[in-house]
C-alpha cells in the first residue's frame, strides 16, 4: 500500500493528490454573473474608501491583502454554493448565489462540514490535516464582520440583501454539530468542565437535519425587523466562531509538522539535507526537460523562501527581467553566478507598517536583500532563467495566453495562486525529508509542511545557535517583523530552556551556601 503511494507521488509530486484538489477539478468555477460577486466588490469599495451614506468601524478599512482573502473566501463558497447536490454542494442557480444565504446560520454551518469533509482522504477515510483550520476560523469571522450590529455591510444594506431572500425548502443535509467536525482526535467530551460545559453546550436543533435552505419564515423576519435578524443571526455565529476556535486551538500546533527540526541542536542541517536530496533527485533535463523544469523551478522556490524569509505572496509575484530589470538580478563575476540581489517595494509586503523593519510612514523603504551563492542559489537561478523559465511559459502561449514577467508563472501566465505554491512546499518537504531515500517509506512521525514552517525553522536556529542578545533582533530583520513577533510565534523554545534562563541567579548564590548543612542528612 505504502509503496504504491509513495510511487505515485514521486511520478505526480507536481500535483496535489489530497481530496480537495480532487474535488475543486470536478466542480466549475461560478458564473460571474451571481449576484455574490458584485456584493463581494460593493464591501471592498466600502472598506477601502469613504462612503458618505455607510458606517465604518475607526479601524475598518481594508489593506490590498484583506480584499484578496476575503474575495478567496467567497470564490470558494461561491462554487460550493453552484456545486451540484451529487458534488455535495447546493445546487442553486447563479442568479441566486448571494450573501443573503449566509443569514441562515445552517448554511455556514453545512458549509464548514463540506470544507472539512474535504480534508479527508475518501480512500484512507483519514485526515489529511486537522478537520477544522484558521481557514474556517476565518471564514466565520469575515461573515459576522458583515454582520456587525453597527458597522456591518449586510447590516446597513437590507435593500440589496432583502429581496434575494426567497424561500427554498431544499434540504440542506445533516450534521451532528460541530464536535462532529472533529479536529484530530478532539470531541466534545474535551469540554467537559463546567465553565465549558455552560457556555458551549449544544442545542436539540444543532444534531440530525439541518432543515431548509432558506426557510419559509426567514423572509418574513427579514422584512418585520432585519435588524433583529442580523443581530441575531451574528450572535449565533459568535457562539459558533467560539467553540470552533477552542477545538482550533487545542489541535492546531503550528511546531507541529516540524518539530523534530525545531528541536534540533542545528535546525538548518535538516534543510541542507532536503537540498541535497533535491539536487540529487533532479530529473535529467535530457529525458525529461518538462519534469526537470518544473523539479528545478520547485527547489528554486524552497531556497529563495529560506534564504530571504519572505512571505508565500511575496515570492509568489516575483518580477524577472532579463538584464538589471525586476525584482531579483542575478549578480555575475565574469561568467559565474555569484549572488541574486532582490528589491521590492515596502507596499508589497503584508506588514509594511512594520517601522522596525520598513521605518516610519514617513520614511518608508523598499526591501533589499543580497543574496550569496548558498546552497547553489545563483547557480541554480541562473540554470533556471536560461533553460527553465522559457519552457513553463510556453505553456500559456500554447495556449494564447499572454505571460507575464513573473518569476514563477503558472500555466496561465500568471503568478501561481496561494495553494499552489503551498503544495509545492509540501511536496518538496514530502519527497525530501518525510520519505526516506533508502526504503521509500514516510519516516514515522514526519509531516509534511508549508513556506510558513520555514520561518519558524530559521528564526528558531538564529535563537539557538547563538546566546547575545542581539540574535532576536537578527532574527526579526531576517523575517521581516519585530523582536516581540519572533520571541511569541516564531522561535520555538522548549519550556525548559525558557526557565533555564533564569538558573545564573541560583548558580550565583551557592558560593555563600554552607553545604556541610546538606552533607550531614541521612539518606
Amino acid at each position: 500500500m505504502y509503496e504504491a503511494k509513495v510511487e505515485r507521488q514521486d511520478r505526480d509530486f507536481t500535483r496535489s493528490q489530497d481530496a480537495r484538489s480532487k474535488y475543486w477539478k470536478k466542480v466549475p468555477p461560478p458564473a460571474r454573473s451571481c449576484p455574490i460577486f458584485n456584493e463581494v466588490e460593493q464591501i471592498v469599495a466600502h472598506k477601502s474608501a469613504i462612503d458618505p451614506e455607510l458606517e465604518r468601524s475607526p479601524n475598518g478599512a481594508w489593506e490590498k491583502d484583506s480584499a484578496k482573502i476575503f474575495r478567496r473566501h467567497i470564490e470558494r463558497f461561491a462554487r460550493y454554493a453552484c456545486a451540484s447536490a451529487e458534488l455535495g454542494g447546493l445546487g442553486l442557480e447563479p442568479d441566486r448565489v448571494s450573501l443573503a444565504l449566509l443569514l441562515n446560520r445552517k448554511v455556514v454551518l453545512a458549509y464548514i462540514d463540506f470544507c472539512s469533509r474535504l480534508r479527508v482522504d475518501p480512500d484512507e477515510d483519514v485526515p489529511l490535516q486537522p478537520l477544522l483550520t484558521a481557514y474556517d476560523l476565518n471564514f466565520v469571522h469575515f461573515i459576522r464582520m458583515l454582520m456587525h450590529p453597527r458597522y456591518g455591510f449586510i447590516t446597513q444594506r437590507s435593500d440589496i440583501f432583502l429581496p434575494m431572500i426567497q424561500a427554498d425548502e431544499r434540504p440542506l443535509g445533516s450534521c451532528e454539530g460541530l464536535d462532529s467536525i472533529r479536529a484530530r482526535k478532539f470531541t466534545f467530551e474535551d469540554f467537559d468542565r463546567e465553565e465549558d460545559a455552560t457556555r458551549y453546550s449544544k442545542t436539540p436543533e444543532e444534531f440530525g437535519s439541518l432543515g431548509p435552505l432558506v426557510p419559509d419564515d426567514l423572509r418574513a423576519r427579514a422584512e418585520d425587523d432585519w435588524l433583529r435578524l442580523v443581530i441575531d443571526t451574528n450572535a449565533r455565529l459568535g457562539n459558533m466562531y467560539s467553540y470552533m476556535k477552542r477545538l482550533v486551538e487545542k489541535s492546531r500546533d503550528p511546531f507541529e509538522p516540524v518539530q523534530e527540526i525545531l528541536e534540533a541542536e542545528r535546525p538548518l542541517d535538516h534543510v541542507t539535507a532536503m537540498i541535497e536530496h533535491a539536487y540529487g533527485a533532479l530529473p535529467k533535463q535530457e529525458a525529461q526537460p518538462m519534469l526537470h523544469a518544473i523539479a528545478v523551478r520547485n527547489l528554486l522556490v524552497f531556497l529563495l523562501l529560506c534564504v530571504t524569509c519572505l512571505r508565500s505572496q511575496n515570492i509568489r509575484e516575483l518580477l524577472y527581467r532579463s538584464g538589471d530589470g525586476g525584482q531579483i538580478v542575478l549578480d555575475r563575476d565574469g561568467d559565474t553566478p555569484i549572488g541574486l540581489r532582490l528589491h521590492i517595494p515596502w507596499e508589497s509586503f503584508k506588514n509594511f507598517s512594520q517601522v522596525d523593519f520598513f521605518g516610519t510612514p514617513d520614511t518608508k523603504r523598499d526591501y533589499e536583500r543580497y543574496c550569496h551563492d548558498w546552497w547553489g542559489l545563483a547557480h541554480l537561478f541562473d540554470h533556471y532563467v536560461e533553460n527553465c523559465l522559457p519552457l513553463l511559459s510556453d505553456r500559456a502561449i500554447r495556449k494564447g495566453k499572454r505571460v507575464y514577467s513573473v518569476l514563477f508563472p503558472d500555466s496561465n501566465g500568471t503568478a501561481m495562486t496561494y495553494d499552489a505554491l503551498g503544495q509545492i512546499i509540501r511536496d518538496f518537504t514530502r519527497l525530501n525529508w518525510v520519505i526516506d531515500p533508502l526504503t521509500g517509506l514516510p519516516v514515522e512521525g514526519r509531516m509534511a509542511f508549508g513556506p510558513h514552517a520555514i520561518r519558524d525553522i530559521l528564526a528558531t536556529h538564529i535563537v539557538r545557535t547563538a546566546t547575545d542578545e542581539g540574535r532576536w533582533e537578527r532574527a526579526a530583520n531576517l523575517l521581516q517583523t519585530s523582536v516581540a513577533m519572533v520571541k511569541a510565534r516564531y522561535a520555538f523554545e522548549k519550556t525548559l530552556e525558557r526557565a533555564a534562563k533564569s538558573d545564573p541567579i541560583f548558580d550565583q548564590q551557592q558560593a555563600g551556601f554552607d553545604r556541610r548543612l546538606v552533607l550531614g542528612l541521612a539518606r
